[in-house]
């Protein structure tokens, strides 16, 4: 007979939280520094431009001074040198360019934005996903996510915590979140444009952030990927702070433990178990991904019961 010596903690939870808040923080480290690249591109296409500006000056001077040698009136001279360059003055270019240049940085910063919003939305949904998948595991419920009616998986895993496994979700700010969800909805489906007056009253709280023209909207500043971010933090550390309170690791896990480690034997060569020597390595399958632990183990056996216990080493978790 195996006794089952208890593992403090929930490790797969504690992984699976860990991993999520670490893929946010990455967003908020590289991001700043794909728009510096914008901003720096855009700068060298104006100090070109500056160049190019100084290279007309000296020439057209110069032809502007050989016109007049030639005895050719002021104005008349004056006139003959913009047509040499440029038809119609360098400074027309000049500003042509300029334009063209920052609405592509606009365009660039707003493409790179939204990007980062539609990305972290799917992160959302995806770790949500998995997160209701790891739950339904340790929890052996009859019903799985595609037995929630639901047009996406943000509103079905919502229904599903709250209405199978009784969460309290934070609902002020899972509001600001399906308030994102809808901006979302509205650069994937919509390319922008603003369909619903929701979409309006959301944008105007982010007014800084946002530009509006022509019944579309536009991002120009950073800050509305770290309010999202921050958003998602939030709320998952809700989630987390939820778990703990409802379901008590320790306790929980030492179900988990009897489940995993008292049947050894029989899913010995499961798709799920590996023992090599004194290493288990456990699989669990998520909807989006795959988490693997490896844990080292010890026998013991206590001569006052005869019973052999397994220690674990939690520092391979």
């Amino acid at each position: 007979m195996i006794a089952i010596r208890p593992i403090e903690g929930f490790s797969f939870i504690d992984k699976f939280f860990s991993d999520f808040f670490e893929k946010l923080n990455e967003f908020k480290t590289f991001l700043p520094g794909n728009i510096n690249l914008i901003d720096k591109r855009y700068q060298d296409q104006l100090d070109k431009l500056e160049e190019e500006q100084n290279k007309y000056d000296t020439e057209f001077e110069e032809f502007y001074e050989k016109a007049i040698k030639l005895g050719l009136p002021n104005e008349k001279a004056n006139e003959i040198a913009e047509q040499e360059y440029g038809g119609y003055g360098f400074e027309k270019i000049k500003q042509n360019y300029l334009d063209f240049y920052l609405r592509a940085k606009e365009f660039t910063i707003d493409s790179t934005l939204k990007s980062n919003i539609l990305l972290l939305y799917s992160l959302l949904e995806s770790s949500l996903v998995d997160l209701v998948d790891i739950l339904i595991n340790r929890n052996s419920t009859s019903l799985n996510l595609d037995d929630i009616k639901g047009s996406n998986y943000l509103n079905q895993t919502i229904v599903f915590l709250e209405k199978v496994f009784n969460y309290n979700l934070n609902k002020k700010i899972l509001d600001k979140i399906i308030k994102f969800q809808k901006i979302r909805n509205s650069i994937v489906h919509e390319n922008s444009y603003i369909k619903s007056k929701l979409i309006t009253q959301t944008l105007r709280q982010y007014s800084d952030f946002v530009n509006i023209k022509d019944e579309k909207f536009y991002f120009k500043d950073k800050e509305i990927v770290y309010i999202f971010i921050q958003l998602l933090k939030d709320f998952f550390k809700s989630l987390e702070i939820e778990l703990e309170q409802k379901y008590n690791f320790p306790s929980l896990n030492k179900k988990y433990d009897y489940y995993l480690f008292s049947n050894l034997i029989e899913k010995k060569g499961s798709p799920d178990i590996y023992i090599n020597d004194k290493i288990i390595t456990y699989k669990i399958k998520t909807r989006f991904k795959e988490i693997e632990f490896n844990l080292e183990i010890t026998y013991t056996k206590k001569k006052a019961d005869n019973n052999l216990y397994l220690e674990i080493n939690r520092d391979l978790l």
